[in-house]
């Protein structure tokens, strides 16, 4: 949010926060690569599987290489791109490739291994207006029901610990 900030009277607008999923990497069963965290996609040995450029999760992957001091150029496989998670968490359990990033759903969906890398919190930013509106209103009723809960709660790697909490936009710049 703190790269938005400038753009928005942070009187004005307000913070739902949503859901939180863990993304990391996915390798075959039983890790036989000994694959510890993100540096380990420098290895030469190591096939990885990436998303495509336009991506959360590519951008994401790109920070996290770009803060733990990995050149992307020496990854073996960054330049081949799929366009899910899904995708991604196939072509390991199909042995086409020994890493792939994303979430911890799809690889629990082929049955890889998870390592945990990042958590990302979804938050929506709306006009303290538009909390009085009904469609919000609605919106607010629905993803603070135990229905929805418990729908969350059912997929690996997602949570809704503090879904529908509205917070100044000063708070969540903290």
């Amino acid at each position: 949010i703190a790269r938005y900030a400038e753009y928005l009277n942070t009187k004005d607008y307000r913070v739902i926060r949503f859901i939180t999923r863990q993304q990391g990497l996915m390798v075959a069963p039983g890790n036989p690569h000994q694959v510890r965290g993100i540096q380990d996609l420098a290895r030469p040995a190591l096939k990885f599987i990436n998303r495509q450029p336009d991506s959360g999760t590519r951008a994401l992957l790109d920070r996290l290489l770009t803060d733990a001091l990995v050149d992307h150029t020496i990854i073996t496989g960054y330049l081949e791109e799929e366009f899910t998670h899904t995708a991604v968490a196939a072509f390991v359990a199909a042995g086409m490739a020994d890493i792939g990033f994303g979430v911890e759903a799809a690889a629990r969906q082929f049955k890889l291994d998870f390592i945990p890398i990042a958590e990302e919190h979804y938050l929506m930013i709306c006009h303290r207006r538009t909390l009085r509106q009904a469609a919000c209103q609605q919106f607010l009723n629905q993803i603070r029901s135990p229905a929805f809960q418990a729908s969350v709660a059912s997929l690996p790697g997602y949570r809704s610990t503090r879904c529908g909490v509205i917070e100044a936009l000063s708070e969540s710049l903290l």
